[in-house]
């Protein structure tokens, strides 16, 4: 199997939208008010730091864990017990801000995980916020992205889940441009 440039090996299920990070652009400075838009959130309170070193904050009542710029076996462990320790004081829902995050490794991808199952266990969800092209093509390339839902800003994070037609809560979907494994993919039914 052929080496992407960046040392990633493609996962077989791994199509070639996978293995090409997503467009973006950054406005410089501050982005202009828009009348009418929505006002973005943010940490509306700091907990403190976890005991492992990690800081905690509060955004609409939602703990929020802020992930440092490289995660790996060194410091994953610290993930951990910061996730542990928020997730305490979660009522449902847990936020891990990776927006910050440039790498990270299986170990970090393990932690994830395994918070996630602890969550969904207790009747909660862990939701991250990613914006690194890097970490971005790490939970495409290992299936994490379909797993655990992400979020390019804490605002969408936070935004209520959406509903189905019958008024009932909707399961997140994933990430706009989010890779499927071929097979996945159903296509519904026309209406009768």
């Amino acid at each position: 199997m052929a080496s992407t440039g960046a040392g990633f090996l493609p996962h077989p299920a791994a199509d070639a939208a996978c293995l090409t990070p997503p467009k973006r652009t950054r406005a410089a400075g501050p982005p202009a008010a828009v009348p009418g838009a929505a006002i973005a959130v943010t940490v509306q309170e700091v907990i403190g730091m976890s005991e492992s070193g990690f800081p905690v904050g509060v955004a609409r009542g939602v703990p929020v864990v802020t992930a440092p710029e490289e995660i790996d076996a060194a410091n994953a462990a610290g993930l951990r017990a910061a996730l542990l320790d928020a997730a305490a004081r979660a009522n449902g829902r847990l936020v891990v801000d990776m927006s910050g995050t440039q790498f990270c490794d299986s170990a970090t991808l393990n932690v994830l995980v395994r918070a996630h199952q602890r969550a969904r266990a207790n009747g909660r969800e862990l939701l991250l916020i990613i914006t690194g092209d890097t970490v971005l093509r790490i939970f495409a390339l290992t299936g994490v992205d379909r797993v655990i839902p992400n979020f390019p800003t804490l605002e969408q994070a936070l935004a209520p889940p959406p509903t189905t037609v019958l008024g009932s809560p909707g399961l997140p979907g994933p990430r706009p441009g989010a890779c499927a494994p071929p097979g996945d993919v159903q296509t519904p039914e026309p209406p009768r």
